[in-house]
């Protein structure tokens, strides 16, 4: 009996976690477009607040500076939302561009892979609950612990996906970053524009590196769309958040806000790359001998001493000594 009221406990428990958590997604989601009503209704009520006094449902008079403050308040608050909502649209809009896919409606595309993701932690979970007495341990708040850790999992399952899959895209960028702006300086100093040597980049990395392809491209249709270059090329930092884009856009920017020469400023900076680049590949080449160490020892120690030790071992064995 009291089995049966654990599990009807648990179930219901696990039900309300996870409508809460729906719930949240969706008000979200949601509140975006109800905000900016509530925000004019406000702004329409300050707007009568001026000379009257208003009376409460038990008829007592408050005064003019109570309404005031507490339409501030709320305007105050309801303005915080917005932009928690519109931060939150942007922040999976800028993943979706550093994962290398269209930002177009991805809220919405967030909020379903993470409704599909906790479904799937729930069946999970469920299934293991009525058909894994046999895996699940005997203890009941261990196997609590592990359900809530299985649907953790789930949750945090895109958070994890969305970062890994960024950083392995940033390193297949990084590999061809140096030497297309070596490229990208030679375009320039032959008299090309900078969108235009952008567009040619592209082209040329097309062959061995379609993502770089991608986003020299983007650049380039900004700096040609975008009025103010300087934001395209932000843009772009931040699409590709690296250490080398970031000098290289600062470098950019500078350079046309002081007037200097863009293709002495990229011929700068592909040296800078250049000289960086030599010295990461030092710094493997120092680490490699350490690296090696380990699987010499495992593999090729004992074969050599086999082969140094065998003869001596074998004369050994046949001398007069041993019989």
């Amino acid at each position: 009996m009291e089995s049966e009221y654990f599990n009807i406990i648990f179930i219901v428990l696990f039900f309300i976690i996870f409508s809460f958590i729906i719930t949240k997604l969706l008000k979200s989601s949601l509140e975006s477009n109800r905000i900016e009503e509530r925000l004019d209704s406000v702004l329409s009520n300050q707007t009568m607040l001026n000379n009257k006094t208003y009376v409460t449902t038990k008829n007592t008079p408050v005064d003019k500076f109570s309404m005031e403050r507490l339409t501030r308040i709320e305007s105050e608050f309801i303005q915080s939302l917005i932009g928690m909502t519109k931060e939150l649209s942007q922040t999976y809009q800028l993943q979706f561009e550093q994962a290398g896919w269209s930002g177009v409606n991805a809220p919405a595309k967030v909020l379903l892979i993470r409704l599909f993701l906790q479904f799937i932690g729930l069946l999970v979970c469920s299934a293991l609950y009525f058909f894994g007495h046999e895996i699940m341990p005997k203890n009941k708040w261990v196997s609590i612990l592990i359900y809530l850790f299985i649907f953790y999992i789930f949750f945090k399952l895109y958070d994890y996906s969305i970062n890994y899959i960024i950083s392995r895209r940033y390193k297949r960028l990084q590999r061809t970053l140096s030497f297309s702006v070596d490229l990208l300086s030679i375009c320039v100093r032959a008299g090309y524009s900078l969108d235009r040597a952008f567009e040619i980049i592209a082209e040329e990395v097309s062959y061995y590196n379609m993502e770089m392809c991608v986003e020299f491209m983007k650049v380039s249709i900004e700096l040609s769309v975008i009025p103010d270059r300087k934001e395209a090329l932000r843009n772009f930092a931040r699409r590709v958040d690296l250490p080398l884009t970031k000098i290289l856009v600062t470098g950019l920017i500078q350079s046309e806000e002081q007037g200097a020469s863009m293709g002495q400023t990229l011929t700068h900076l592909s040296q800078d790359f250049s000289r960086q680049k030599i010295a990461e590949i030092d710094e493997m080449a120092s680490k490699i001998p350490t690296k090696i160490l380990l699987p010499m020892a495992v593999f090729c120690l004992p074969g050599f001493l086999l082969f140094l030790m065998g003869p001596i071992i074998a004369n050994i064995s046949r001398s007069s000594f041993m019989n």
